[in-house]
């Protein structure tokens, strides 16, 4: 007895080749043009730069230990956001090196970063508060290197 056919229509079935399978196929989503991806690109980066300015807002307001164990998860869900973003850059492939708006994007994320490092320099000194919050602090600058905007 041959078993060979039944297998096939089996692992058919489950491979969702036969029409009258429960699976469909899902076309993959539409390529954006060229004018789009520089539009979500931009999106993306403005994204990046509200995430640094709640990181920064987040960081200015600790003052003891405590402060910083309260501010570590909301640092790590920032944190995980930036990932995101960075995650959603790659996928988009947009090529600015020759553009002077992602020059411009640039500076601002310098300049945003600038204001993230402004919040640490208080924080640095209380070396209490530092010691519990710098692990979050390392992992936050770790994502926002992956942007791969810095100057």
């Amino acid at each position: 007895m041959n078993r060979l056919p039944p297998v096939l229509a089996a692992l058919a079935l489950l491979a969702g080749c036969l029409p009258d399978s429960e699976t469909s196929f899902q076309p993959p989503a539409p390529a954006l043009d060229e004018q789009q991806a520089q539009q979500r690109y931009r999106e993306e980066i403005q994204k990046a730069h509200k995430l640094i300015h709640e990181a920064a807002l987040l960081l200015d307001g600790i003052v003891s230990p405590a402060d910083a164990r309260r501010a570590r998860p909301e640092l790590d869900k920032l944190s995980d956001q930036v990932a995101l973003v960075a995650r959603e850059i790659v996928t988009l492939g947009v090529d600015n090196s020759q553009n002077i708006t992602h020059h411009k994007k640039r500076v601002e994320f310098f300049s945003a970063r600038e204001e993230l490092r402004g919040a640490l320099v208080p924080l640095q000194v209380n070396d209490s508060a530092w010691r519990v919050i710098r692990p979050s602090v390392d992992r936050f600058n770790r994502e926002l290197d992956k942007l791969k905007l810095g100057i």
